[in-house]
């Protein structure tokens, strides 16, 4: 197996690129397959995520997350 490498050149640490944006994504699939929305940042008392939601399909959990965020813009 090769180690795939990606250009990094020109990528400011503090904005996520296209390539790792699905890695800043708190999106988990379930053992009894729904998907659960998680905080991006763990919370300092606990070092655990804030649970955000579940929800039956993967597009209703990204809905959602583009909800949140907007909100949060705000």
């Amino acid at each position: 197996m090769t180690a795939k490498t990606f250009n990094t050149e020109g990528l400011s640490s503090r904005q996520p690129s296209n390539l790792g944006r699905h890695l800043l994504s708190m999106i988990r699939k379930l053992k009894s397959g729904e998907f659960r929305l998680y905080s991006r940042k763990k919370d300092a008392k606990t070092g655990k995520r804030k649970n955000l939601g579940t929800f039956g399909s993967l597009a209703a959990a990204k809905k959602h997350e583009r909800a949140v965020q907007f909100f949060k813009k705000q």
